[in-house]
C-alpha cells in the first residue's frame, strides 16, 4: 500500500491548489464532485520548484505562487481532503496553513508544502504550474510521432527470414513505444498520484470512461486476446468499447521478440500498439489538457490537420 498523507487538522478550511488538483489539470476530475466554489488566488510569498514533474511549494521562494482556492461542499470536506491525500505523496508533501484572502476577506487556508523542496528538484522557482508545460507531454510526444512516421508508416513485414533491417526497425519501434509509455506514466502520476503503483495507475486510466471514448474515437479495432509474456496465463482482448486496451498495450510493452516467424508477429503487434496507444492518448490529452495543442502546433504544425494522429497517415497492417 502507498504511504499516504493524513488529511489536514482543519477540514473546514478551503484549500489553495497550485498543482495537478487545479481545475483543468489531471487530478481535478477526482475532486470535481466535492468542489462547491473555485476562486483564483495568489500566494504573495514562496515559489514553486518541480521534482519529477510534480510542483512543490518552497517557502524560500520569492516569486509568489498563482493558484486556485477550492472550497469544498459542506459535509464533503473529509472526502475531498482524503482524495487530495491519495494523489499527494507523503514523500513529496506535508500540510500547512497560510493566510490568504478568501471571498475578499483575510482568512486561513490549507496548502500542500513541499518536503525538502530543494532536493532533487529544479534549481529555479516558478510562479505557476500546468501539466501542459511538462516536457514529456510536449516534446516527448512530438518525438514519438516523428519516429513513428519514420518507422511505422509502412506495415511491418510478415516474413520468416531473420533480416538485420527488420530487427533495426523492430527496436526503433520499441524505443518510440517506451518513450510513449514514459509520457503515459507521467500523466497517470499527475492524475492519480506518484505513490500509487504504476500498473494500478495504468488500469485506472484504462477504466476511465473518457479515455475509453478516446480509444474508440482513435479507431482502435477490437482484437483477439493478447497474452502477457510475463504471465502467459493472463490474456485479454480489446473490446468494442475500449475495455482491455490498456492490458493489451502494456503486454506489448514487454515483448521480447524471438528469431523466426515469432519476431515478425511481434513486430506487427508492436507497430499496431504504438499507433493505437499514441492516438488514443493524444485524443485524451486534447480532451484533458487542451493547452497542449499550442505547443504541438509550434513543434509540428503539419500534424494539426489530423489532430496529430498517426492512423490517417500510416498503412494498415500487413496480411498473412
Amino acid at each position: 500500500m502507498p504511504d499516504l498523507l493524513e488529511p489536514p487538522p482543519r477540514l473546514d478550511l478551503p484549500m489553495f491548489a497550485y498543482g495537478p488538483d487545479k481545475p483543468d489539470q489531471p487530478a481535478h476530475d477526482l475532486l470535481r464532485a466535492f468542489v462547491a466554489q473555485t476562486e483564483p488566488a495568489t500566494l504573495a510569498t514562496g515559489g514553486l520548484r518541480v521534482r519529477d514533474g510534480q510542483p512543490l511549494l518552497d517557502p524560500d521562494g520569492s516569486v509568489g505562487v498563482n493558484g486556485v482556492l477550492l472550497t469544498f461542499a459542506s459535509g464533503r470536506e473529509k472526502d475531498a481532503y482524503t482524495t487530495v491525500c491519495e494523489v499527494a505523496a507523503r514523500q513529496h508533501y506535508r500540510w500547512d496553513m497560510t493566510e490568504m484572502r478568501v471571498d475578499g476577506r483575510p482568512g486561513r487556508v490549507n496548502v500542500l508544502r513541499g518536503r525538502h523542496p530543494g532536493r532533487g528538484s529544479s534549481d529555479e522557482w516558478f510562479s505557476s504550474w500546468s501539466a501542459s508545460d511538462d516536457p514529456l507531454l510536449r516534446f516527448g510526444l512530438a518525438r514519438v510521432r516523428r519516429d513513428a512516421l519514420e518507422h511505422a508508416a509502412a506495415a511491418f513485414p510478415v516474413v520468416t527470414s531473420d533480416e538485420a533491417g527488420a530487427w533495426d526497425r523492430f527496436y526503433a519501434l520499441q524505443s518510440a513505444y517506451l518513450l510513449l509509455w514514459s509520457a503515459v506514466e507521467r500523466f497517470t502520476a499527475l492524475a492519480y498520484g506518484p505513490a500509487q503503483p504504476a500498473l494500478e495507475r495504468t488500469w485506472r486510466l484504462g477504466d476511465d470512461p473518457r479515455f475509453r471514448e478516446c480509444v474508440v474515437a482513435a479507431g482502435v479495432a477490437p482484437s483477439p486476446k493478447t497474452a502477457d509474456s510475463r504471465d502467459p496465463t493472463r490474456a485479454r482482448r480489446i473490446r468494442e468499447d475500449g475495455a482491455g486496451a490498456m492490458f493489451s498495450w502494456d503486454a506489448a510493452r514487454h515483448l521480447v521478440a524471438h528469431p523466426g516467424r515469432t519476431a515478425f508477429v511481434d513486430g506487427v503487434l508492436l507497430r499496431r500498439s504504438l499507433i493505437d496507444l499514441h492516438d488514443a492518448f493524444r485524443l485524451h490529452l486534447l480532451d484533458r489538457l487542451p493547452a497542449l495543442s499550442t505547443s504541438w502546433r509550434q513543434l509540428d504544425p503539419s500534424g494539426e490537420a489530423h489532430r496529430w494522429l498517426l492512423r490517417p497517415l500510416v498503412a494498415s497492417d500487413a496480411q498473412g
